[in-house]
């Protein structure tokens, strides 16, 4: 009889359902910290506190991401819980150390270096080993000859040298290897370089002194760990080896992937962490498809053993890459061949690309033509037919990876928590972008958590809608029309962008509602006038402000334009009646310098610090310039905003998008119609130049919404015709109609040039408000030669009926990995990848968990007995579609 003994919970942190938990924990993600290792508390807190300064989070998001981590609910990546919130990964040449996975395609010898570096930073690394990578590679042409002299640890800590140094003298080569990453790497690349390096023929005798790396448990004071170079003398021996075996031509895949691996086996017994790797070859390569065949073998003894030098194979998958679509049986094969082995994986890559460029494959007949070239070996000639402006570095890359990248213009103004921003000013900086969730099937807006990065210099299109708005953005960016997501280049006149339905966001307000109203008043009918410098007066160059009133406006715009000016200059000044207006002019310093804060510098546009005052501030500045400047038609519900500065009228129309008001832009008269007659001083008889002009309207249900939240305080006869209108009852609009108002049609789409472009990610709907518009964000995919971050989801601690925890769990996932995209890699390949393809990812683990808690044990037998579309099973899987969608 067996008694079953209680176990007693060690500690706190990890469910009693985990037993496992602890020592998983302590063995690999724990830092030893003062001699003592950290908690799961201690762990937390200091991944992030990581996260919070790399992506400068506001105490929000990191109380969040706190809550999630510390709950379990959500982890950030394995490789941050380890490195992340240290002093090591703070320095650039250590941010790959952050990631879970990478992938690089091999061409040369620098992409065996880069490989192992990142293993030793405990990446996964993939290599893509197919014909038109490594036949990039140089023939082998130098015979190695290997002597390892030394003993590892002979050499005092304080006179290690850190970086391997490389001394040659004729056909001997000597190369010191160096007690540090970058020293182990060097010396393994180095050794490959002179396998192919044309200042030697015949045979280089290669001396590779070990006496400066530091012994077996030293520490590891940046990575943390201990060291361990138990196999690292043996790595130049079997590199060596591998490569004499090809002398005279080139490597193939398999030899490849012993190069990679037998650095792999290194990197493990040295105590980094378990070196994880992919390998992804030809499909019709039979060399590497049967690489890892019967690596076990018995003797005459019956004993079972490994091929010694098919070994290193083990430390990597090799997944069998194919460019016609895998017949059934070859599918059936595979699958048996995984079932046996656990080796075997097959990957469709025309499916995989096709999904990746979704942005330039958006219908069923594009993707399905592009498959049946892809499938004739003519996919690269089909993209470049189809988008003849890809350039041949982005068209190989889209050949070799998953996924798009969208971007934006860097003036682009973005409905944030803070009013409207340059898209350009919210890298770096913790904001929350306001979505339309009519993306996502739903109505309303709201704010959610989102994170700015740069994505290079691109070119630009700009998109000019019916109603006057504008953006500028990249040919592969998506909007979301009438016909769904839609990218720029394929967007024509029968597509309708969605434009924002519903009141967004205000900054916090910086100077008062009269002080705004003057500006507006400004804006409107005010000017600047260039005074130079004076004998007896200011002695430089200085602009004057000056401001008009009519005589029917004067008694009420003058106390609160003059009023303004005089809280800040201190001086109250007198108007004068010239040809039947009222016009006074100032010279204050002090208004000056209230200018030059605001950054205004001319009435053709907005700067930034109004475009983020608060709404009561925006309202005050839209009374002033509609009193001034705008008018209501006799004729019919319309009101009327006249600028000569298209900009100015499309940023007014962006604020008035924000208070929930509807209008359009226009040209009102085109540049070079005919101008003023007017006489000059001596009599001359003159026709003013005409610079054409805009004009901003409002119409029909938008009319009711400015009465109630604007109107012409500074204009009596203009808000008591308003008011007569209002009075008039409207058309009993029907929703549909209503809702066709919240779209605006293409007018036109036009190449713009090339300029810095930036996109947002936003965990929540993937998209956000643009210029107005509701345009997609970037997509966290795998690419080519790239870096790969992934969160996890811990569905089985999360209660199905609890819809705010679910969204809670999946934001801090998403942002504990989107935060990594402010990183810059130093090395160019993988950098590029990341400036047109940033890739992050959120996964979940416990769904079938989850779904029996959520289900209960019905579920479970319909499962057992195959999920059959019973009226009971349809329910089900209509239930787990509504779960998965949610989290999407």
């Amino acid at each position: 009889m067996v008694r079953e003994i209680e176990r007693k919970h060690q500690t706190d942190d990890f469910p009693e359902t985990a037993p496992a938990a602890n020592p998983v924990f302590f063995r690999t993600y724990s830092r030893r910290i003062g001699g003592n290792r950290e908690s799961w508390v201690e762990v937390c807190d200091r991944t992030t506190r990581g996260l919070a300064k790399l992506g400068k989070l506001t105490s929000a998001q990191t109380d969040l991401l706190y809550r999630m981590m510390s709950q379990l609910k959500s982890l950030p990546s394995g490789r941050w819980l380890w490195v992340g919130g240290s002093e090591w990964i703070e320095q650039e040449e250590n941010f790959s150390g952050a990631y879970n996975c990478t992938s690089t395609n091999v061409i040369d010898w620098q992409a065996f270096g880069l490989m192992m570096d990142l293993a030793m930073m405990g990446c996964g690394t993939g290599a893509v080993l197919e014909p038109e990578y490594i036949n990039q590679l140089s023939p082998i042409r130098n015979k190695l000859n290997i002597t390892v002299q030394g003993e590892i640890g002979t050499t005092p800590p304080e006179l290690r040298r850190q970086e391997t140094e490389v001394k040659i003298e004729d056909n001997r080569v000597t190369l010191y290897v160096g007690d540090s990453r970058q020293g182990w790497v060097k010396s393994y690349q180095t050794l490959l370089e002179l396998s192919t390096d044309e200042r030697f023929s015949g045979e280089v005798n290669l001396v590779v002194d070990i006496n400066d790396v530091r012994p077996a448990g030293e520490p590891l004071k940046g990575f943390g760990g201990v060291a361990n170079p138990v196999k690292l003398a043996e790595l130049y021996h079997r590199c060596a080896a591998i490569l004499n075996k090809a002398l005279g031509r080139q490597l193939n895949s398999v030899e490849c992937c012993l190069l990679i691996d037998e650095a792999a086996v290194t990197i493990v017994a040295g105590n980094i962490r378990r070196s994880a790797g992919m390998r992804q070859g030809d499909s019709e390569d039979q060399l590497f498809g049967n690489a890892k065949t019967n690596l076990w073998a018995q003797d005459e003894n019956g004993n079972w053993r490994i091929d010694p030098e098919r070994d290193a194979l083990r430390m990597a998958n090799h997944t069998r890459v194919f460019h016609k679509k895998p017949t059934r049986e070859e599918c059936i094969d595979a699958v048996r061949q995984q079932y046996y082995s656990g080796e075997g994986a097959i990957q469709w890559a025309g499916e995989a690309v096709a999904r990746s460029n979704i942005d330039l494959l958006n219908t069923p007949e594009l993707k399905k033509d592009f498959l049946q070239a892809y499938e004739q070996g003519k996919a690269k000639a089909w993209i470049q037919e189809h988008h003849p402006n890809i350039d041949d570095r982005e068209l190989g890359h889209r050949l070799g990876r998953y996924g798009l990248n969208p971007c934006h213009a860097g003036d682009t103004l973005v409905s944030t928590n803070q009013g409207l921003v340059p898209i350009k000013d919210l890298v770096g900086k913790p904001f929350q972008a306001l979505i339309d969730l009519r993306a996502v099937g739903l109505d309303g807006v709201r704010l959610t958590d989102a994170i700015a990065f740069s994505t290079g210099v691109k070119t630009t299109y700009v998109i000019t809608l019916a109603n006057g708005q504008q953006m500028r953005c990249t040919p592969d960016h998506q909007h979301f029309t009438n016909q769904g997501w839609v990218t720029t280049k394929d967007l024509t006149s029968e597509h309708h962008i969605y434009i924002q339905k519903g009141a967004g966001s205000f900054g916090e307000g910086t100077i008062t509602v009269k002080q705004a109203q003057m500006l507006g008043w400004w804006y409107g009918d005010g000017y600047n006038v260039i005074i130079k410098p004076q004998k007896n007066g200011r002695k430089e160059s200085h602009f004057a402000k000056g401001f008009v009133f009519n005589q029917q406006e004067y008694d009420y715009a003058y106390p609160v334009v003059g009023g303004a000016i005089k809280s800040m200059a201190g001086v109250e000044y007198v108007s004068k009646l010239h040809k039947g207006v009222y016009e006074f002019r100032t010279q204050s310093p002090l208004l000056e310098e209230f200018f030059r804060n605001l950054e205004i510098e001319n009435k053709n546009i907005l700067p930034v610090k109004i475009l983020t005052q608060s709404q009561e501030v925006l309202i005050g500045f839209l009374q002033g310039i509609f009193s001034a400047d705008g008018t209501v038609e006799k004729s019919c519900r319309r009101i009327k905003l006249v600028n000569k500065s298209k900009a100015l009228l499309q940023q007014i129309q962006l604020i008035l998008l924000q208070l929930g008001i509807l209008s359009t832009v226009r040209c009102a008269r085109k540049q070079g119609y005919r101008g003023v007659v007017y006489t000059t001083a001596d009599g001359t008889q003159k026709i003013s130049a005409d610079n054409g002009s805009y004009a901003l309207c409002i119409h029909s249900f938008g009319y009711k919404l400015f009465h109630q939240l604007i109107g012409f305080p500074l204009s009596p006869a203009k808000e008591q015709r308003l008011a007569e209108w209002d009075a008039k009852p409207l058309p009993n609009y029907a929703s549909a109609t209503i809702n066709s108002c919240f779209t605006a049609q293409v007018n036109t789409v036009e190449e713009f040039g090339e300029e810095p472009v930036y996109d947002l990610h936003v965990p929540l709907t993937h998209s956000f408000i643009a210029n107005g518009c509701i345009t997609h964000n970037c997509g966290e995919i795998i690419g080519a030669n790239f870096h790969c971050n992934l969160s996890e989801i811990h569905l089985n601690q999360l209660a199905p009926d609890n819809y705010k925890e679910q969204e809670e769990a999946f934001t801090a996932g998403a942002l504990s990995v989107a935060t990594l995209l402010n990183h810059k890699f130093l090395e160019p390949r993988y950098q590029y990848s990341r400036e047109i393809d940033p890739i992050v990812g959120v996964s979940f683990t416990g769904l079938f968990d989850f779904f029996v808690t959520a289900f209960g044990v019905d579920w479970l037998r319909w499962w057992e007995e195959g999920r059959r579309d019973t009226v009971q099973g349809l329910e089900f899987k209509e239930k787990e579609k509504n779960y998965l969608i949610r989290w999407k």
